[in-house]
């Protein structure tokens, strides 16, 4: 018996259909196959230098972190003797233009500079050793600090001051010496404004700069030298340079107003201020 024209039609039809339901069916099964053949070869979390990726993830024992808790009012000035004395970069202007009606983000980007930072909320960052990040509080910010390359949590370090946690780049640690500042919110405030040096395993200051030394956003450590700003509206203006051995102020340069960000580059030093934008030579 012959099989008319639209019952053939019909039966290729369905032996196609069919066909393309066990193609998908077949292709299911493998795929899920590799799928479950890559999920059990990801590395777990100690076999992955998770701290390289910026991932601070902790997976150690939490007895195992320092927490100490620095009370940045109770803090006097202090200067040790040092055993070799810091020099001055004798900064030199080589710029200074008006700044644009334009925020800070766009002065550091124009400017091609660079900040090691992770993420884009300027409260994480890192150097060649250390993952810094803040924990944001109003009055006591907390300070976590990770080794680089293991991700595993060295540090808590609760820093009783109104400080601006909300930065990059405004600690440094250095053979376990915490250098910071601490900065106050209103003229009310007394016995702030200032840089500190702070030996986190034996839990003791170092010392501590004088008062109205430190206000911008960050600091800038080079050839033992920290280099930050100071201003505001009824105080004066500079770029300071401090003994990172000493605490002790090696100069003072005066700019036009309140100097918020600081960045080293290609041997040079810019400076954002609220008026004016800064280039310096460094010596």
């Amino acid at each position: 018996m012959k099989m008319s024209k639209k019952k053939m039609t019909m039966a290729i039809f369905c032996a196609v259909f069919f066909a393309m339901l066990l193609f998908i069916a077949l292709y299911a099964a493998v795929f899920s196959h590799d799928e479950q053949k890559n999920v059990e070869e990801l590395p777990t979390a100690t076999e992955f230098p998770i701290g390289t990726e910026g991932n601070l993830r902790q997976y150690q024992d939490p007895d195992a972190v320092k927490s100490l808790v620095i009370d940045c009012y109770s803090l006097e000035e202090t200067h040790p003797e040092p055993e070799t004395g810091a020099r001055s970069m004798a900064l030199s202007v080589v710029s200074q233009t008006e700044r644009e009606c334009t925020g800070i983000d766009d002065w550091y980007y124009n400017n091609k500079l660079y900040l090691p930072m992770i993420g884009m909320e300027w409260d994480m960052f890192f150097d060649d050793d250390y993952i810094y990040r803040w924990k944001e509080e109003y009055d006591h910010p907390s300070l976590i600090i990770c080794d680089r390359q293991t991700g595993i949590q060295l540090y808590e370090v609760v820093i009783t001051t109104r400080l601006l946690a909300n930065t990059a780049n405004n600690a440094y640690l250095k053979d376990g010496v915490l250098y910071a500042g601490c900065i106050g919110q209103s003229e009310d405030d007394t016995n702030t404004n200032f840089m500190f040096a702070y030996d986190l395993e034996n839990d003791r200051l170092l010392w501590r700069s004088r008062e109205n030394t430190y206000s911008s956003q960050n600091f800038v450590v080079k050839d033992g030298v920290i280099i930050c700003g100071f201003g505001g509206t009824d105080e004066p203006d500079y770029i300071y340079e401090i003994d990172l051995n000493t605490g002790e102020i090696l100069s003072e340069t005066p700019v036009s107003s309140a100097p918020y960000l600081l960045v080293e580059s290609g041997g040079q030093l810019y400076v954002n201020t609220y008026e004016n934008d800064y280039v310096f030579d460094m010596g």
